[in-house]
């Protein structure tokens, strides 16, 4: 009788660990990868319980059958394939006069739990006790295997297995599954506290902390690489006017429609979050100024056209919009100041719905490869400077001038003046 507690204890620590493992899966996978982990994670389990020695008289206990069950309902027909081959193949190997009866038995287990995550999955009832309840009750069907002909004369004490699939089965498969719950749960708590650290539920913005690390890699792959960002500031316009009229929760839900709106208005791979009461910052990875400016239109006419406000007689409400590049800062933050004075400079031309700096068809010139210089189309790029007159009555310290650089030399001497200065520019 000792032998038999022991080897439940045994059996109970395992069934815990692999609630505790699989609650691990779900917390840190998901999709098929998570299906694979889950069957690979039900068949080493059930391969070590297999391992394990049976005691020699007494009840059996059936602690294999509740991770076939279970692989098959939390992982679903991808786990049950990944989980069903260590156990067959053990059980193969294992040989003897009962292996028709246990492989077939492997079969059936494995079959219920996949039948039991179709079928609840459509209905998304899936992961709930009563789901476990009907699981533990519909565990036992595979007593069936030993009253099929062929099978039952090599499967030993027939009493003896029956006790362990009517009572031991569905009791670890309730044990089990209700554990497996609990850890679920436990790590979707954990998820969401991670996710609202990180994203705001509402508007579907970044936190600070994580847009400022953001930042500051893309300030290090400029300065590693030259991969070009900007730095939007989205300023809400006459907010005096907009807080006398809302107040409190209502200030926050016009804030949060501007929020959807400028998160609308960006790709996927943009990064936005709130900076200050009215205000939002937004970073594009990749992206340079003649980029920047559709894209701040695009900003401005989308909160002009979803967000409409209840409690003023003006328009729509408006946003401002600074915008700093890559080149404009020293520092990874200083990208913030240079947003926020030409948010400055743009309001000051325009009192609503000002973006800076203003926007001006550009010529691109290039200096040398990968340098490009961008001018208004109404200035005039400057001539490429001629080379500089040699006085040819200085002969050179050593050698004697080349040929043609004598002949150009001469030339400009021949009409008696210097070469023409270069018109200078500072770009």
């Amino acid at each position: 009788m000792a032998a038999v507690f022991y080897h439940l204890a045994q059996t109970a620590g395992i069934l815990m660990l692999g609630a505790v493992l699989l609650g691990l899966v779900f917390d840190h996978a998901a999709g098929r990868a998570r299906d694979l982990l889950v069957g690979a994670t039900c068949g080493l389990l059930t391969a070590g319980l297999m391992a394990m020695p049976l005691p020699a008289e007494g009840y059996l206990i059936d602690g294999r059958g509740v991770f076939m069950i279970a692989v098959g309902f939390f992982g679903g027909p991808l786990g049950a394939l990944a989980g069903i081959i260590a156990p067959l193949a053990m059980r193969v190997a294992t040989g003897g006069p009962a292996v028709l009866v246990g492989v077939a038995a492997i079969l059936v287990q494995v079959a219920i739990g996949t039948a039991f995550h179709i079928a609840l999955k459509r209905d998304r009832s899936l992961f709930e006790r009563r789901s476990i309840l009907w699981l533990a009750a519909v565990s036992p069907l595979s007593i069936l295997t030993l009253y099929v002909p062929y099978l039952a004369p090599g499967a030993g004490d027939p009493a003896r297995i029956a006790l362990a699939l009517l009572a031991w089965l569905p009791a670890g498969t309730l044990l089990f599954g209700l554990a497996t719950l609990n850890e679920l749960s436990r790590s979707n708590v954990l998820r969401d506290k991670r996710r609202r650290a990180r994203f705001d539920q509402s508007t579907a913005l970044i936190s600070r902390e994580l847009f400022d690390a953001q930042l500051l890699q893309a300030w290090r792959l400029h300065n590693r690489y030259g991969s070009e960002y900007i730095y939007m500031l989205v300023a809400i316009d006459d907010v005096a006017t907009l807080r006398k009229a809302y107040r409190g929760a209502e200030w926050e839900r016009l804030v949060e429609e501007v929020a959807r709106a400028v998160r609308q208005a960006v790709r996927n791979c943009d990064l936005c979050t709130r900076t200050d009461l009215d205000r939002f910052a937004v970073l594009l990875p990749h992206a340079t100024l003649p980029f920047a400016h559709p894209i701040a239109e695009r900003i401005a006419a989308r909160v002009c056209k979803t967000v409409t406000p209840k409690k003023t007689a003006a328009g729509a409400i408006t946003v401002s919009i600074g915008i700093a590049d890559a080149a404009s800062a020293e520092l990874p933050y200083e990208v913030h100041a240079r947003a926020e004075g030409e948010l400055f400079l743009a309001n000051a031309r325009q009192a609503a719905g000002a973006i800076g700096p203003a926007r001006l068809r550009r010529t691109p010139l290039r200096s040398f490869p990968g340098a490009i210089i961008t001018l208004p189309d109404d200035v005039e790029a400057p001539p490429l400077p001629l080379p500089s007159p040699v006085n040819t009555d200085i002969a050179p310290m050593q050698g004697t001038a080349p040929e043609g650089r004598g002949r150009r030399t001469g030339e400009w001497s021949a009409r008696g003046g210097s070469a023409p200065a270069a018109k200078e520019m500072t770009f």
